[in-house]
C-alpha cells in the first residue's frame, strides 16, 4: 500500500519543480505574469507537463506554503522562506512566523546569516566568471543585450532572485550601481570603468556585503 502524502500537500509536483514555481509566483505578483513565466521558463521536455500550469494549481501551491510544517520549510531555499513569511502572516491574521526550531535564538540567526553571506559570495564567483568572457567583447551595449538568446545559462543567473540580492547590496556599497535597477542594465564598457571584476572578486573571497537585500530584512 502506498504512503499517502501529509495533508499540507496540496499537489503531486515534485519538490524540485514546486521551488521553481515557488520562486515564479514570488517575483510574479498576478496570475497572467505567473503563467507566462511558467511557459517561458526553460526546463528539460520531461517536465513540460509541471510547467503548464492553472490559476487553481497556483492557488494549491500558495496553500502548501502557508500549511507546510516549519521544519519542512526549512529546507527550501532562503527567498523561498521570506515569500513564506509574508504569505502566512497574510493569511493567518499576522500570527508570527518562526522560520526554524530554535530561529528565537541569536545562534541561528548567526548561523543563517553567514549560510547567506556564503550563497552570496559563490553568486559573486559566478557572475565574474562569465563576466569575464563579456566585458571585452563590445561597448554600447547593455550586459542582456549581449547575453540574451546566446548565453541561456547566463541569461537565467542574471535574472535569479539571489544576484537580484546580490545587485542590491553593491548598490548600496557602489554609488555607480544606482542609476541602475538590475544586472541587465549594466553597460559592457562600465565592467572596465567600474572595476566591476575586482569588486566581484573581493566580494567572493571575502564575503562582506553591506546594506540588506529582501533577504536580509526578513530577519527582522
Amino acid at each position: 500500500m502506498s504512503k499517502s502524502k501529509p495533508s499540507w500537500q496540496k499537489t503531486d509536483i515534485p519538490k524540485r519543480i514546486k521551488i521553481i514555481l515557488w520562486q515564479i509566483m514570488n517575483d510574479n505578483p498576478n496570475q497572467r505574469s505567473r503563467a507566462q513565466a511558467a511557459t517561458k521558463h526553460v526546463h528539460d521536455k520531461d517536465d513540460d507537463q509541471w510547467f503548464r500550469i492553472s490559476r487553481d494549481t497556483f492557488k494549491r501551491l500558495k496553500q502548501e506554503l502557508i500549511e507546510m510544517p516549519v521544519n519542512e520549510l526549512n529546507t527550501l531555499p532562503e527567498d523561498i522562506q521570506v515569500y513564506a513569511k509574508n504569505i502566512r502572516g497574510n493569511s493567518q491574521g499576522n500570527a508570527p512566523f518562526v522560520p526554524s526550531v530554535e530561529g528565537i535564538y541569536d545562534s541561528d540567526k548567526i548561523k543563517r546569516k553567514k549560510k547567506h553571506r556564503q550563497r552570496l559570495s559563490d553568486r559573486a564567483e559566478e557572475i565574474l566568471n562569465h563576466i569575464n568572457e563579456y566585458y571585452p567583447w563590445v561597448e554600447d551595449y547593455t550586459l542582456v543585450e549581449c547575453v540574451v538568446g546566446e548565453d541561456l545559462e547566463f541569461d537565467r543567473l542574471l535574472q535569479d532572485y539571489l544576484s537580484g540580492c546580490l545587485f542590491v547590496h553593491l548598490k548600496n556599497e557602489y554609488p555607480v550601481f544606482s542609476k541602475l535597477k538590475s544586472w541587465s542594465d549594466l553597460p559592457i564598457n562600465h565592467i572596465r570603468e567600474w572595476d566591476l571584476i575586482n569588486i566581484l572578486g573581493s566580494k567572493a573571497e571575502k564575503g562582506i556585503f553591506k546594506g540588506k537585500c529582501d533577504i536580509c530584512k526578513g530577519w527582522k
